[in-house]
């Protein structure tokens, strides 16, 4: 798989250099783009852990203003994925961001959250777990 950092033309740029280097080191192919003055981040094609279906799907996380000193909460997911098939609590409210249609998932990271030492690696840590969590219950 092969990165990409898509921004929108005059956009302000989203991302750090490190964090784009992060997310090429990972393998994940991304867009940074700001919509009606939010930071959007889509990680592409993301595999899931066992017990969530589907077995792929795109990530959202809205980066917020001052992020990352500033704590982010919840993060968004297209398709919608389910628990083998069954609802995965609070996740079902939808958002629309660039032009598509998100599941949000609401969790809160605050407590979990240390401004001037957490960024966007402890972001994708924290919802990688949080998808790990609801396939575990699921498996």
């Amino acid at each position: 798989m092969e990165a990409s950092d898509a921004v929108t033309p005059g956009a302000p740029i989203v991302l750090t250099q490190q964090d784009e280097q992060y997310l090429r080191d990972r393998g994940n192919e991304f867009t940074s783009l700001v919509e009606n003055d939010v930071n959007l981040l889509i990680l592409h094609d993301l595999p899931l852990p066992n017990g969530l279906i589907p077995r792929r799907a795109d990530v959202l996380l809205v980066l917020p203003e001052g992020f990352p000193d500033v704590t982010p909460d919840c993060f968004w997911c297209a398709p919608d994925i389910t628990a083998s098939g069954a609802p995965i609590p609070a996740t079902e409210h939808h958002q629309v961001f660039a032009d598509r249609v998100w599941q949000r998932w609401s969790r809160h990271f605050g407590e979990h959250w240390r401004p001037g030492i957490d960024g966007l690696r402890t972001f994708v840590s924290i919802v990688e777990d949080s998808l790990k969590r609801a396939g575990d219950v699921a498996a």
